[in-house]
C-alpha cells in the first residue's frame, strides 16, 4: 500500500510512500502574573500579554488542540489543563482577569521551567510570556525543559524596566543634619 507503483516500475528501484501522520500536540501557556506586569503606562504588559494569550487560543483551538494555562509569579498561582472549546477558555480568561498579584512579588522563571518539566509528560509546545525579571538564575532550566519540548519565550519589554530616572533626585541622609 505504501509502495510508489509507477515511480518503482519507471526507475527499477524500490520507492515508498512515507506519510507523517498528524497529530495534536499538547499546548501550555505560561503567563506571568507578578507585578511587574501590572506597570502601566498607556497599556500594561499584563494587557499586552492578554492579547498575545487571545491570538495564541485561538490558533490552538483551531487546531482542536488541548491548551493548559499555568498563571505565575513567585510560584505557580494555578493551572488549568485541557481547555478545548471558547466557553472553557472564556471562563479562564475571566480567573485571569481577576487574578490580584501580590505587591512586591519576584517572578519565578526558575520555578515554573521545574514544575514545567516536572508535570508535562508528554512532549509539549510551551509558551512563557513574561517580563523574565527574576531574581533567580534560570537559564540551565530552560534548557533541561528544552531538551524534552518546544518553548518559545514571550519576552515582554517596558523601556521603564531598564531605563534610569529622568532628572535628579535631593536626598539628604538622616544623620547629615
Amino acid at each position: 500500500r505504501d509502495v510508489d507503483w509507477p515511480r518503482t516500475l519507471t526507475s527499477g528501484k524500490m520507492f515508498l510512500r512515507l506519510r507523517e501522520q498528524e497529530r495534536s500536540v499538547p499546548v501550555c501557556i505560561a503567563l506571568d502574573v507578578s507585578a511587574s506586569m501590572l506597570m502601566s503606562g498607556e497599556v500594561s504588559k499584563r494587557d499586552v500579554a492578554l492579547e498575545v494569550v487571545d491570538a495564541l487560543v485561538e490558533g490552538v483551538l483551531r487546531k482542536s488542540c488541548a491548551v493548559t494555562f499555568v498563571l505565575f509569579s513567585n510560584g505557580i498561582e494555578w493551572i488549568r489543563r485541557s481547555i478545548t472549546d471558547t466557553m472553557a477558555y472564556g471562563r479562564a480568561r475571566g480567573e485571569i482577569l481577576e487574578w490580584q498579584a501580590e505587591e512586591h512579588t519576584m517572578t519565578d522563571v526558575k520555578g515554573l521551567l521545574q514544575t514545567l518539566c516536572w508535570e508535562l509528560r508528554l512532549p509539549s509546545l510551551i509558551f512563557v510570556i513574561s517580563d523574565f525579571l527574576s531574581a533567580f538564575e534560570w537559564e540551565e532550566d530552560f534548557e533541561q525543559l528544552l531538551s524534552r519540548h518546544e518553548v518559545i519565550p514571550v519576552v515582554l519589554e517596558d523601556p521603564r524596566d531598564t531605563r534610569g530616572p529622568v532628572g535628579f533626585a535631593y536626598c539628604q541622609g538622616v544623620e547629615s543634619r
